[in-house]
């Protein structure tokens, strides 16, 4: 199988949705960041393992369709968090 690259910015769109939900801030908080939360949201998640789920020590590992895993580590539990994730191939990156 042949892997075509293509940098031209033609083929970069961003992608945005929105959506109103009935449910309060803490609701939907509680929600999204529940344990193994990306295998109900992320349209490219196969599994999200959770290898400890302690909000500002959380760890788990998202493996992608394409076969591409990552382990994210939170290091900041706030309404949002500060994450950094790694796999293999690249360095620690910050998110």
């Amino acid at each position: 199988m042949t892997k075509i690259q293509n940098n031209s910015k033609e083929y970069f769109w961003p992608v945005q949705r929105e959506v109103n939900v009935n449910l309060s801030k803490t609701e939907v908080w509680k929600i999204i960041s529940s344990e193994r939360n990306l295998e109900n949201f992320h349209p490219f998640c196969k599994t999200n393992e959770v290898i400890s789920w302690d909000r500002d020590n959380s760890i788990d590992c998202v493996e992608y369709y394409n076969g591409r895993k990552l382990q994210r580590n939170f290091t900041q539990w706030l309404e949002g968090c500060l994450l950094y994730t790694s796999d293999a191939a690249d360095e620690e990156d910050s998110v």
